[in-house]
């Protein structure tokens, strides 16, 4: 199933030196039917990953993170060989994950914006050892602050905020405590029902990332979503990724042709 998303305007991609070494890459991966022989990842660049429903894109973005039914495949991360693939050993190397389906997957409904912002990194707001209430509003406020989400504070309840500020908030999770320790983000569908004022700003948001040299991976249904913010573009049928499309090849038509498995 393909989204259209937000009207189309001037390009939101930054750019980035296509020169350096990359910051991710995967060898011989396979996970359940999807092989992808080989991926890389620049520091700064943002991929975007598309397919039909059930084409692979999905699976294979989680996988990168999650490892979940990763039967085969070599990861490499700045340089470093990944022996433990779990989520743990990827956030200290510095990849982190924001999912799609945010309240089943990312965020606890009754607990608080600071509970919610402080569930990767909760050692933000303690010292030794032990919570500290200021410091970790202190953190929290600075996150809102940075990605503007809409609230009375901290303390009020995630369940209780829209759409486009509980996607903040799943964002925000990996920017709490961890100011530039990131390399790599890896997100799967970042709109999904937002409103548009909202899309824009998360445009902005994976820009910025991207100006400071984070890699980003964009999984998603939203066709103008890959043409605005990315630089360039996998799409993936049957469970293998096809030839990608440069940012200068851009058009939904392009899009569609390669999704069908149409050579342009």
């Amino acid at each position: 199933m393909l989204k259209r998303g937000v009207a189309s305007g001037d390009s939101l991609r930054g750019s980035f030196p296509k020169s350096a070494p990359p910051v991710l890459e995967v060898n011989g991966w396979r996970v359940g039917r999807v092989e992808v022989p080989h991926f890389q990842l620049l520091p700064g660049e943002v991929v975007g990953l598309v397919g039909l429903t059930g084409a692979g894109h999905f699976g294979f973005a989680r996988s990168l993170y999650t490892n979940m039914a990763v039967m085969a495949g070599e990861m490499v991360v700045d340089g470093q060989k990944v022996s433990r693939r779990n989520p743990r050993e990827l956030q200290r190397l510095g990849v982190g994950f924001v999912p799609d389906s945010r309240m089943e997957n990312a965020l606890t409904a009754e607990g608080t914006i600071s509970e919610n912002l402080s569930l990767v990194h909760p050692e933000a707001g303690k010292s030794g050892g032990l919570l500290w209430p200021r410091l970790e509003g202190q953190e929290s406020r600075r996150v809102m602050d940075q990605l503007n989400i809409r609230a009375t504070g901290p303390r009020q309840t995630i369940k209780t905020l829209s759409g486009g500020n509980k996607q903040k908030a799943s964002l925000g999770k990996w920017m709490y405590g961890a100011t530039d320790r990131y390399k790599v983000l890896i997100f799967v569908e970042p709109t999904e029902g937002v409103d548009v004022g909202a899309k824009r700003e998360i445009y902005g948001h994976i820009r910025q990332f991207s100006e400071r040299g984070v890699a980003v991976i964009v999984a998603t249904s939203d066709l103008l979503e890959v043409q605005q913010i990315t630089h360039r573009v996998i799409p993936f049928v049957a469970g293998r990724p096809g030839p990608e499309i440069p940012a200068e090849d851009y058009s939904e038509q392009r899009f569609i042709d390669a999704m069908a498995g149409e050579a342009a």
